[in-house]
């Protein structure tokens, strides 16, 4: 399967498996790119990727006036799930963390980390 269309010359920048839950069986694969997605497939045994993922989230630049990162698209570096697999932490090249909650098939932005809460100036790429 591919995480962005083949004609946008996109590429994975990051992939990590969801952790399990005592209460969930389902295998879900969270994918990030330069094509500033961040995407939830399902890999259980009794699903088809080829389908497509099973949620999708497109990351918006930072709102922030102190950013370096004026000209950097929000392509999402790195991703980091949380223990229980609720939360995704996507670390994004305007130098913000985006923190996604992961319900079901269904992914929603929570929350923001960058530069006017402390965070960094430049990209977040681990």
């Amino acid at each position: 399967f591919h995480h962005a269309d083949p004609q946008t010359m996109a590429i994975t920048s990051s992939s990590l498996f969801r952790p399990r839950t005592t209460n969930n069986n389902e295998c879900h694969l969270a994918t990030g790119g330069t094509d500033c997605t961040v995407k939830l497939w399902d890999i259980s045994s009794n699903s088809n990727p080829r389908r497509g993922p099973s949620a999708s989230i497109h990351i918006a630049p930072a709102v922030s006036e102190n950013t370096t990162q004026l000209c950097n698209p929000p392509y999402v570096h790195s991703l980091s799930w949380s223990p229980s697999g609720r939360y995704l932490a996507a670390g994004i090249g305007d130098g913000s963390c985006a923190i996604l909650r992961a319900e079901g098939r269904r992914l929603s932005e929570v929350g923001r980390l960058g530069f006017d809460e402390g965070g960094h100036g430049s990209a977040v790429a681990a």
